[in-house]
């Protein structure tokens, strides 16, 4: 079978070489705003006090009609809006919604193992990836805006900034073997998203997107808020 003859394949690589084509990327845009989306409902009715005393977070169905209601072609979907808004969610923050629903929904018991780790007191590598994607996301912010005097975005697109990136993901398990894979799911996730990266380049080519957006760099504010507080 040669890649002329398998429409599929077209359909999804049809644009530059490894890079998703138009009907692959808006199949794939629609997919990340659709586990995303789901995740974070999921997540408000977990901290939610009326919605979590009706055990409303018990419910699958609930995550399952956010995120179909995000596959819905056209304007009539939220995947379109966000779409416009937003671009695409990196790949960072589709895995991490990928895996908080696959705790919460089908390995609830994985969700308590993974709390139980997070609690742990050593997340020394967990804090520094937090410092080391809110420094980034500061220095694409003053890019954007033309406040330095080189572009950090174009960066992205080197090989050397992506391979930069990968030794940081890996330098947790290096240095702290396995225990600290098991105490920093994000650790993880960012070297899973760098690894996916690697070969197909999505979902634009720049580095910076596969592990990083506005959305979730929003979020990185509040963890780190919610953990200065904490302390």
């Amino acid at each position: 079978m040669t890649f002329a003859s398998a429409s599929v394949w077209l359909t999804f690589w049809d644009g530059a070489p490894w890079l998703p084509g138009m009907e692959g990327l808006r199949f794939l845009r629609h997919l990340a705003w659709a586990l995303v989306c789901a995740a974070l409902a999921l997540a408000l009715c977990r901290r939610l006090p009326r919605l979590r005393a009706r055990q409303w977070h018990r419910r699958p169905w609930l995550p399952l009609l956010v995120a179909l209601w995000a596959c819905v072609p056209g304007s009539w979907g939220t995947g379109y809006w966000l779409g416009l808004a937003f671009q695409i969610p990196s790949l960072l923050a589709t895995l991490w919604a990928a895996t908080y629903l696959a705790d919460a929904l089908l390995f609830p018991q994985w969700h308590a193992g993974a709390e139980a780790a997070r609690a742990a007191p050593s997340r020394v590598w967990d804090r520094i990836g937090l410092a080391m994607l809110l420094v980034v996301g500061w220095l694409l912010l003053l890019d954007t805006f033309a406040l330095l005097p080189w572009s950090v975005y174009r960066l992205g697109f080197a090989p050397v900034a992506g391979l930069a990136l990968l030794l940081v993901a890996v330098l947790p398990g290096v240095v702290g073997g396995m225990a600290a894979w098991r105490s920093n799911r994000g650790a993880l996730l960012f070297l899973l998203a760098l690894l996916l990266f690697m070969p197909t380049r999505w979902p634009t080519g720049n580095v910076f997107d596969a592990v990083l957006d506005p959305g979730l760099w929003l979020y990185m504010h509040w963890v780190y808020w919610r953990r200065w507080r904490q302390r």
